[in-house]
């Protein structure tokens, strides 16, 4: 596994860890998370795939330029796509608000997404659901405590920006019915923050979508449930040129 960081304007650059050889798998996580919460799924699909996952920025390793909205991290996304070596395809699975980024993209991008993955997202989160997820994430709850701590020392700042400009901005209904690639939707029944049904409607929207639930899932459903997520995700990549279907659907996190 290697880390570096890729130049994005300026002295702005994300930081990203890469893994593996095969067809590309770029992994974007949520607000408040990093690269770490697809730490389960960057090291056993590299062993099929090679693996990409970026902190966006002010999170992780990636430094914080300042106030943010939401075009300046699909800006983010999009110029690092352009500047990674990166095949004319390739698979995209987006956590979250990350899943927000990743349907934009690949709505706006179809030529370049082989799949698409959308693992506990909607298509917006709902003004109470947001205070919530503020009130959660700068309070240090047990929740973030154990999947963000990095996020949750450090992080207020990037929190409240999340919270009063870019997690207002986030409506990306308009985009579900654009998306080309089949996708894989994944929802958790017990997601504190995005409703089931929100996320069904999602599922819906979107042509070729597949939607699979995780009974007793929260948010964070990659950490929580590896070994499901990770093979819900091999099999649904596996079809796919370039990749064996035994090969890729055969192992577990």
């Amino acid at each position: 596994m290697k880390t570096y960081q890729v130049p994005i304007q300026g002295e702005h650059f994300l930081n990203v860890v890469e893994d593996g050889q095969g067809p590309a798998v770029l992994l974007v996580h949520g607000g408040a998370g990093s690269w770490t919460n697809f730490t389960h799924q960057l090291r056993d699909l590299a062993r099929h795939f090679r693996v990409l996952a970026p902190d966006l920025r002010g999170h992780g390793s990636s430094p914080w330029p300042g106030p943010s909205d939401i075009d300046d991290f699909y800006q983010d996304l999009t110029t690092l796509v352009a500047r990674l070596d990166l095949p004319p395809e390739f698979h995209l699975v987006g956590h979250s608000f990350g899943g927000y980024l990743a349907a934009r993209f690949s709505a706006e991008h179809p030529e370049r997404i082989l799949s698409l993955a959308l693992l506990n997202t909607s298509g917006d989160l709902p003004q109470g659901l947001a205070y919530r997820f503020l009130e959660t994430f700068s309070g240090g709850a047990d929740l973030f405590h154990h999947y963000y701590p990095r996020m949750v020392s450090t992080g207020s700042e990037v929190a409240r920006c999340l919270m009063r400009r870019t997690l207002k901005q986030w409506n990306s209904w308009d985009l579900f019915p654009r998306i080309q690639a089949p996708t894989l939707v994944v929802l958790g029944s017990r997601d504190p923050l995005i409703p089931l049904r929100k996320g069904r409607e999602m599922a819906h929207r979107i042509p070729k979508s597949r939607l699979e639930v995780l009974p007793g899932g929260g948010h964070v459903s990659m950490a929580e449930q590896p070994e499901t997520v990770t093979r819900w995700l091999s099999q649904h990549m596996a079809s796919f040129p370039g990749t064996s279907p035994d090969r890729a659907a055969g192992h577990s996190a």
